[in-house]
C-alpha cells in the first residue's frame, strides 16, 4: 500500500490523540480495536478476506529516534500480507507493537505512546490495513504544569519522546561557571525502570536518579527514587512520592561556607484541572531530617547555631495551569523545624512563589517569552536556629524541597553576586525575611522548528488537524455519557426489563396458536422479536463503554423504528394481542410497556450535550498542545537574553533598602545535543567588597551514550 505523506500523516493521526482523554476512548489494554472504511463489508463482516497490503505509521516518523522502532512495528506487521483476515492475529500482531518503547514513551516527562484503531480498507484486491502509533500522549494533569513549560523550553526533544526511546540508564555530563563557585563539571544520571509504558502507572517505583556537581568551591550531589500514577477517575488526576537523599556544601559570605545533608520523604497529589481556566489543585507534604552545617561562629544569645542536626515538617499547597500562551504556579510552603537538642519547635518557615510565562508571537516560530517570578519569605525563630535555615540571595537558585515535581523557590536571586553572597553581617548572618522579583525576557534570532515545515504550513493539514480535534471531541462526549449516572441507572434497568419480558414469554407460551391458524405468523414474528430482545440485552450488560452504548440505542424506542424493544411492544401487544384477547399477555405488555417508558427517561437523561460540554474541557487543552507544537518548538533555537533582579532583604543593617541586578545573555538549545546558556549581570547599587556583577555559563549536555 502507497505511504501516504508526512502531513497526511500528522492529519491523520497527532490531534486527536494526544491526551489520556482520547486515548481512553480506544481499546481496552490487550485488544485491537477496528476502524472499518466505508467501502467495506457492513459490521466488520470480512473475516478471512486476503490482506493485500499491510503497514504501520507514526506521525513522529521524522524523528531520527522514531525510526528504528517503526521499522521493527513494521516487520512485525508485514508477515500478516497475504494471510486471510483473523482477527485474533491482527490483535496478537496489535500487542506486538503496543510493546516496543515507542508505544510506552516516558513515563518521567509525563508522555506516552499508543497503539489506537487498526484502519482496514476494502479494496478489489483485498485488505488494507494500517497500524497507528500515536506517540505523543501529555498527561493533562501533569503536562499542563508550570514545571513541564519550563522543561519544554528548554528541552522541547523531552516532549517528542526523545528520552523515553533510552531505556535503562540514561547519562548527562554538565557543566557550568557562575560567580562565586568557579568552574565545576558534574554528571546525571537516570535509570528508568524496564516495561515503563502502559502499565507505567502501576508502577510502585519508576526511577532511580543520581546527580552530582563540583566545583573548587563547590559540592552538591542528590540521589533519589520515585514512583507515581496517573488517575482517570475521580478527583485526583496525578500521585507521586520521592524518598531523596542530599549533600551540599557552598560559599557563603558572612559564614564563609554553608552544608547540608538530609533524608527528605515527599508526597504530591495533584487533582484534575477545575473550573474554566483549567486551574489544578496540588497539596504536598515532605518529611526532612538531617544536618546543617556551617563555618560561622554559635550565638546562643542570639538564637543561632553554626552546627545543627534537625528535623522538619513540610507542607505545600498552590495551583497551576497552562492557558493558551501563559503558564503559571503559585504556591504556599511552611516548613516546622526543631533541632535534635530541642524540646519543641524552633523555627517555622513561610514562603509565598509565585510564577509566571507569557508568550507572545512575533514571527514563524519566534515568540517573545516573559519569565516573572515574585517570592516573598518569612522565618520566625522561636529556639536555636542553624544558619542555613536564614535567608541567602546571590546567582545560585535555591529550592524549598528536591526534584522536578514541584518547584518552589525557597530564597532570594540576585544573579549579579555569587552564590549567597548577599548574606548580612558575620555578627548576625543571613535574613528572616525577603521579597524578590526576577524577570527573564528572551527572543529567538535563528530557529529550526521540531515539525517539519510542510506540516505546520499546510492550511489542509491544519484544517485537518482541527477537524481531528473536533471529532474526538464527538468519540470523547459519546464515551463520556456512558459514565453518568443516569445512564449507569438505565443500565441497571436492564435486568428488570429481561424479567418482564420473560414474564410476557411464559404469558404468551401459554396462548400460543394452533400451527396454520390466521394468528400463527403474527405469533412467530412476536416470539422471534421477543428473543431477539432477550439476547440483544444480555449482550448489552456483558459489553461497556461505546459499544455497550451503541447496542443499548439500538434497543430503544426512537427515530430508528426497528428498534428490538420497541418491536416486541408492536408486535406480541399491538398486534397479536389485538382486542386485546388474552388479559395476562396484556397486564404483562403494560409492565413492559412501562419498564420500557422508565428505561427511555433515564436513557434522555444522560444527555448528550452534558458529555460533550465534559468533552470539549478536556480536548481544549489538547487543541493548546497542538498548536504550541505546531506553532512554537524549535529543535533548535537562538535566543538574547534580557534580566532584571529585584530584592529586598530583612532585617535591612546597612545599604540600599532594594538590591539590583540588570544583565543580558545568550540561550541555545539544541535537540538531542546540549544546552548552552551564558550572560552577565551587573550589579546594580554595589556596595563595598562587591563585584561589579558576575558572569556565568550553563552547559548541559543530553544523552551522549
Amino acid at each position: 500500500m502507497r505511504r501516504p505523506p508526512l502531513g497526511a500523516c500528522w492529519a491523520l493521526a497527532l490531534p486527536a490523540l494526544l491526551a489520556p482523554a482520547v486515548a481512553s476512548a480506544g481499546p481496552q489494554a490487550g485488544q485491537a480495536a477496528v476502524v472499518v472504511g466505508d467501502a467495506c463489508p457492513a459490521n466488520g463482516a470480512f473475516g478471512g478476506m486476503p490482506i493485500h497490503a499491510v503497514d504501520v505509521q507514526t506521525p513522529l516518523a521524522f524523528l531520527p529516534w522514531i525510526r528504528a522502532d517503526l521499522n521493527q512495528a513494521k516487520a512485525l506487521a508485514e508477515p500478516l500480507r497475504g494471510t486471510p483476515y483473523s482477527a485474533s492475529q491482527v490483535t496478537a500482531v496489535w500487542n506486538q507493537i503496543a510493546a516496543l518503547p515507542f508505544a510506552n514513551l516516558d513515563v518521567e516527562a509525563r508522555v506516552g505512546g499508543r497503539v489506537l484503531p487498526v484502519m482496514v480498507s476494502c479494496t478489489p484486491q483485498g485488505l488494507d490495513l494500517v497500524f497507528f502509533v500515536y506517540a505523543i500522549k501529555a498527561s493533562l494533569s501533569v503536562g499542563l504544569t508550570w514545571e513541564s513549560r519550563q522543561r519544554e523550553t528548554a528541552a522541547p526533544e523531552r516532549q517528542s519522546g526523545q528520552e523515553a526511546l533510552r531505556p535503562g540508564m540514561r547519562l548527562q555530563p554538565r557543566l557550568g561557571y557562575r560567580g562565586g563557585e568557579g568552574a565545576g563539571a558534574g554528571l546525571a544520571a537516570l535509570y528508568n525502570r524496564s516495561g515503563a509504558g502502559a502499565d507505567a502507572d502501576t508502577l510502585y517505583w519508576r526511577s532511580v536518579a543520581v546527580d552530582a556537581y563540583a566545583s573548587d568551591r563547590l559540592r552538591d550531589m542528590a540521589l533519589a527514587l520515585e514512583g507515581g500514577r496517573e488517575h482517570s477517575d475521580g478527583i485526583w488526576a496525578h500521585t507521586a512520592w520521592r524518598l531523596g537523599y542530599a549533600d551540599q556544601s557552598v560559599p557563603a559570605k558572612s559564614v564563609s561556607r554553608l552544608g547540608q545533608s538530609n533524608l527528605e520523604a515527599q508526597a504530591f497529589a495533584q487533582t484534575h484541572p477545575l473550573g474554566s481556566w483549567a486551574l489544578a489543585l496540588r497539596l504536598g507534604a515532605a518529611l526532612d531530617a538531617g544536618q546543617h552545617r556551617s563555618r560561622g561562629q554559635d550565638d546562643p544569645a542570639a538564637g543561632l547555631v553554626a552546627d545543627q542536626r534537625y528535623q522538619s515538617l513540610k507542607l505545600m499547597a498552590g495551583t497551576t495551569a497552562r492557558l493558551a500562551r501563559q503558564s503559571l504556579a503559585a504556591s504556599y510552603a511552611v516548613e516546622f523545624g526543631a533541632g535534635s537538642g530541642g524540646a519543641g519547635l524552633d523555627w517555622v518557615k513561610q514562603i509565598i512563589d509565585i510564577a509566571h510565562e507569557g508568550r507572545w508571537p512575533v514571527a514563524d516560530h519566534r515568540s517573545l517569552s516573559l519569565e516573572t517570578r515574585l517570592t516573598l519569605g518569612h522565618l520566625r525563630e522561636q529556639g536555636l536556629v542553624p544558619h542555613g535555615a536564614r535567608f541567602f540571595a546571590g546567582g545560585r537558585e535555591q529550592q524549598f524541597i528536591g526534584g522536578e515535581e514541584w518547584q518552589i523557590r525557597a530564597a532570594p536571586l540576585l544573579r549579579s553576586l555569587g552564590t549567597n553572597a548577599l548574606a548580612g553581617s558575620p555578627a548576625s548572618p543571613g535574613y528572616q525575611r525577603f521579597a524578590a522579583l526576577s524577570l527573564t525576557a528572551a527572543l529567538p534570532v535563528f530557529n529550526q522548528p521540531l515539525v517539519p515545515a510542510e506540516a505546520y504550513r499546510d492550511a489542509q493539514v491544519r484544517t485537518a488537524l482541527n477537524g481531528q480535534l473536533d471529532s474526538a471531541v464527538g468519540g470523547l462526549a459519546a464515551d463520556n455519557r456512558t459514565t453518568l449516572p443516569t445512564y449507569l441507572q438505565a443500565i441497571a434497568q436492564l435486568p428488570t426489563v429481561q424479567r418482564t419480558l420473560a414474564a410476557l414469554d411464559a404469558a404468551l407460551a401459554a396462548v400460543a396458536p394452533a400451527a396454520g391458524s390466521a394468528d400463527s405468523d403474527l405469533f412467530a414474528a412476536c416470539k422471534a422479536q421477543l428473543g431477539q430482545a432477550q439476547d440483544e440485552i444480555t449482550q448489552v450488560l456483558l459489553e461497556s463503554s461505546l459499544t455497550q452504548l451503541g447496542l443499548f440505542t439500538e434497543l430503544l424506542p426512537g427515530e430508528d423504528t426497528a428498534n428490538t424493544v420497541g418491536q416486541v411492544v408492536a408486535l406480541c401487544v399491538e398486534s397479536f394481542n389485538a382486542g386485546p384477547r388474552h388479559p395476562q399477555v396484556t397486564q404483562q405488555g403494560a409492565a413492559l410497556r412501562a419498564a420500557v417508558k422508565e428505561l427511555v427517561r433515564l436513557f434522555v437523561a444522560a444527555d448528550p450535550k452534558l458529555a460533550e460540554q465534559d468533552a470539549r474541557r478536556e480536548i481544549e487543552p489538547v487543541r493548546h498542545i497542538v498548536d504550541t507544537l505546531m506553532d512554537e518548538i524549535n529543535a533548535v533555537a537562538i535566543s538574547p537574553l534580557l534580566m532584571l533582579d529585584a530584592v529586598n532583604p530583612s532585617p535591612r543593617l546597612s545599604g540600599p533598602r532594594t538590591r539590583l541586578a540588570v544583565g543580558t545573555g545568550l540561550r541555545v538549545t539544541l535537540v538531542d545535543s546540549v544546552d548552552f546558556s551564558l550572560g552577565y549581570m551587573a550589579n546594580l547599587r554595589r556596595q563595598a567588597g562587591e563585584a561589579r556583577g558576575a558572569f556565568f555559563v550553563t552547559m548541559q549536555f543530553k544523552d551522549p551514550f
